[in-house]
């Protein structure tokens, strides 16, 4: 019987797992459990939106990391292994959504007794913002402010109160950045 070439037999193990073990505005790390025989591993990742994206082969890890993503984009991260005798096993795919870009921290423009009027700068990759505020140890209030908003007005506060005011940045997915770092501001007496 004559020996079977590489390219005919079988491979003996499939991927079995792949997940996203973190993500940022513009990379994230895939990770996988190593198959027993695997010289390497195929890595290829493309934008769900433009179609591009890019491959790499790495050795015999566990995980690597892809940094060529936009913030607030949906990737796939397709993976398989690589056998010295018997090519390539099937192929494993993940979604991939990065957040936007972390906000910077709202603006303070204008301040009354009961209002607080802030600026927003746009942040790459987001569809909307969560602006949060609270006074002292009361419970968080939030406003859904659409991105392209460039300000907007917090009423219903009480006279002579300190507030602290964050951002967040939601890309098109729903997945959110970072909070941006705080704002404090005193309403008027």
């Amino acid at each position: 019987m004559a020996a079977e070439s590489a390219q005919t037999r079988a491979v003996p193990y499939s991927m079995t797992s792949l997940t996203v073990a973190s993500v940022r505005p513009t990379a994230a790390t895939v990770a996988w459990t190593r198959l027993p025989g695997a010289v390497g591993y195929e890595v290829e990742w493309k934008s769900n939106v433009t179609g591009l994206g890019g491959r790499k082969r790495v050795g015999d890890v566990a995980s690597t990391a892809i940094i060529e993503f936009a913030p607030g984009q949906s990737y796939t991260a397709s993976v398989q292994a690589v056998f010295a005798d018997f090519g390539t096993s099937p192929v494993r795919s993940v979604g991939i959504y990065t957040p936007p870009a972390n906000p910077s921290g709202p603006r303070v423009k204008k301040v009354s007794k009961t209002s607080v009027k802030v600026q927003l700068r746009a942040a790459k990759g987001a569809t909307s913002y969560v602006l949060t505020y609270r006074t002292g140890s009361a419970k968080a209030k939030s406003k859904v402010v659409r991105a392209g908003t460039t300000a907007v007005t917090v009423k219903g506060l009480k006279k002579n109160k300190s507030y602290t005011m964050t951002l967040t940045a939601v890309s098109q997915h729903g997945v959110k950045s970072s909070t941006s770092s705080r704002v404090t501001v005193k309403t008027k007496k």
